[in-house]
């Protein structure tokens, strides 16, 4: 065993494997051929890591020979170049080595969606090609990339082989052929490759001598990379106006080509890929999603309503908004320190605005990113985006008191459907917590709500109007020691315009002297008015008429032959009029009746006293009735005329009258003398 190999596993014993971080591993062949090759490596390994180390990474160095490999060691940055530095060349006379088994420990040993560059100049060993199932197993379940770096040292005359090129397009990545004196510019790709996070690598396109790939760039695409491996590759980008596009060479030796195209707008493009042999086209693109998001600890309705960090140790929500052309299809939490992932799960708050929620209890001071998956509605691509870093609310902190201040949040008109359930959101700053009260203009307190979003001094409060029916004036009161604050906001009911008559007068026939109803009630949007016509005469309230609203009656308490005729409810509004009648009779009228008398001539002497006798036999209302004599009423209708003398002959009439009809009867009387 070689004493580097026993510096390896001496480290390896004491090296911590981080779990969940990308990993970006080095595949060396240290064999005694690669020696110029180890050289270079060593000479560009500081800057390439130095540009590098401040990206979410792990660094594993995996070395191989002929015919060792490994061990696979984890190091920091600073660590990773000390061991670099101290690569030995060692062994190996023959061409073959054991490059499939080391990629395949690689992919491994690191972590999915890792970055894996494979140093060497020989070819894979003929007995090791069998791995090459487990490799692209390994690559598809991965989802990391490899890419081959071949220098011609040792076999010069041989064409590259294929099984390279097979890893290549399962392993997302490419095949470059360097000479010693082109084998920097390996690291300029390196560095793009981790630098910028393409979420996308296609490694599908290989040609003989020239090849045109057709490509879309949507909104979401940021920057693309092409690296075209071969003999004297080149690349041309035309856009959707046949113009050539400008592009930024990252490399162009005679073998390896890489240009990176940024600033994209949207459209169809042509690329047209040329070389000398047989090549291979390898496309990065970046697409990125704008993620907007905020935390709180009751569910959100807007950012208005979110902080920008959450409070550790509560159930937090997560509000996140994406284009609304984008399904949320997947929310991570990455750990900053130890990598950890943890997958949230989540719901559509308003998928048409693209607003999903998902929660979490935070641990304090665990800085976190996260990390989102979409997918396009129309054409199914896949996007990601991760947010920058999120630290918890520090607890305990103190501030000064201070005056409340109140914000809405929202629009300060706010519109509610008819009957329907809305809530109103203020913003509260205030140290110590603040007394809040929510009131409408009538005076009424609102039921409402109150959290803390932002230690130690920043609230949310809602309150509720659960049967909004009426426009209002709706206001926030918050008060603690230092003083007070209140903002208003108004509420608009919106209502469909609506005329619905729910009962309408009908003719009625009332007994006299009875009471008697008629009904109007109308549903209607904007409020009616109701009017009352009595024979074309608008109707007051008096002794005998009144209004019941609440029954929405008019009543006729004693019923008599003026309260007869047509009655019409008018009901009005801005936007519709109606009128609805009824006619109204009265039942129980009788003519007076006056049973006539058995004697209508009476004889009587002078002196004497006269009964006169007078019965109404019916009538009603009751008749009034009298006796009369020579047109004036003498009395009622059992009278006594006392001591008659000549002057009180003549004719008695007793008359009975009411409002249909008069009755009489008549006696005469004639006086003789003793």
């Amino acid at each position: 065993m070689s004493r580097l190999l026993f510096i390896f596993l001496f480290l390896t014993i004491n090296a911590v494997h981080v779990l969940s971080k990308k990993s970006f591993v080095f595949v060396v062949d240290t064999t005694i051929s690669m020696t110029d090759e180890i050289s270079i490596i060593k000479s560009n390994i500081n800057a390439t890591v130095d540009s590098i180390k401040d990206y979410d990474v792990e660094f594993i160095l995996l070395p191989f020979g002929d015919p060792d490999i490994g061990p696979p060691i984890n190091e920091t940055a600073s660590g990773f170049i000390d061991m670099v530095h101290l690569i030995e060349e060692n062994g190996g006379n023959d061409c073959p080595e054991e490059s499939l088994g080391a990629i395949k420990m690689a992919l491994e040993w690191s972590q999915p969606n890792s970055y894996i560059y494979v140093f060497t100049d020989a070819r894979p060993r003929t007995k090791d090609i069998d791995q090459i199932n487990t490799i692209t197993n390994l690559c598809e379940t991965q989802k990391s990339q490899v890419l081959i770096f071949l220098t011609g040292k040792c076999s010069p005359t041989e064409t590259i082989d294929a099984v390279y090129y097979d890893v290549a397009k399962n392993c997302r990545g490419s095949v470059v052929f360097y000479d010693l004196g082109s084998l920097r510019y390996a690291f300029k790709y390196i560095k793009e490759t981790v630098k910028t996070q393409w979420n996308q690598v296609d490694a599908q396109y290989d040609f003989l001598r020239e090849k045109n790939i057709s490509f879309a760039v949507d909104t979401y695409t940021t920057d693309m990379m092409f690296s075209i491996a071969g003999e004297h590759p080149d690349i041309e980008i035309i856009n959707h106006f046949g113009e050539k596009v400008d592009v930024q060479r990252i490399i162009n030796t005679s073998t390896a080509c890489v240009v990176i195209m940024q600033q994209l707008t949207e459209g169809e493009y042509k690329a047209a890929v040329t070389g000398g042999d047989f090549g291979m086209v390898t496309i990065y693109t970046r697409r990125t999603i704008h993620v907007e998001f905020g935390f709180s600890s009751k569910i959100p309705r807007s950012l208005d309503e979110t902080s920008k960090a959450p409070i550790p140790g509560i159930k937090c929500y997560i509000l996140v908004i994406l284009d609304a052309n984008l399904e949320l299809t997947s929310i991570k939490l990455q750990i900053a320190k130890t990598g950890e992932e943890i997958h949230l799960q989540y719901q559509a708050l308003d998928e048409t605005r693209g607003y999903y929620i998902a929660n979490n209890i935070f641990e304090h001071g665990k800085t976190f990113k996260l990390s989102i998956t979409a997918r396009h509605k129309e054409n199914n691509s896949v996007i990601e985006g991760v947010t920058p870093p999120v630290k918890p609310q520090e607890p305990g902190m103190l501030t000064e008191w201070m005056k409340p201040e109140v914000q809405i949040i929202g629009p300060e008109m706010n519109w509610a459907e008819f009957g329907d359930s809305t809530t109103f959101a203020c913003k509260v700053t205030a140290f110590p917590k603040p007394r809040i009260i929510w009131e409408d203009d009538i005076g009424n307190t609102l039921p409402s709500q109150c959290v803390l979003v932002e230690i130690p001094s920043v609230y949310l409060t809602y309150a509720n109007v659960a049967n909004a029916t009426r426009n209002a004036n709706i206001t926030c009161m918050a008060e603690n020691a230092m003083g007070a604050d209140a903002i208003s906001l108004k509420l608009f009911v919106n209502r469909t315009n609506t005329f619905n008559v729910l009962k309408s007068p009908s003719d009625i026939t009332v007994g006299y002297g009875e009471e008697g109803k008629l009904y109007c009630e109308v549903d209607a949007y904007p409020t009616a008015e109701i009017t009352w016509l009595h024979n074309n005469t608008a109707v007051v309230e008096n002794d005998n008429i009144m209004f019941e609203p609440e029954e929405h009656t008019l009543v006729i308490r004693n019923m008599d032959i003026e309260s007869t005729g047509e009655y019409i409810c008018k009901i009005e509004n801005e936007v519709e009029s109606r009128s609805l009648g009824a006619s109204v009779f009265i039942t129980g009228l009788v003519s007076p009746y006056i049973k006539p008398p058995l004697i209508k001539n009476i004889t009587q002497p002078m002196g004497t006293d006269v009964n006169f006798e007078c019965y109404v036999a019916r009538g009603s209302p009751v008749p009034s009735s009298r006796w009369e004599f020579i047109g004036h009423s003498i009395g009622p209708l059992n009278y006594i005329l006392k001591n008659i003398s000549k002057r009180d002959e003549g004719i008695y009439r007793c008359t009975a009258d009411n409002m249909l009809a008069v009755d009489t009867i008549r006696i005469a009387l004639k006086i003789i003398q003793n």
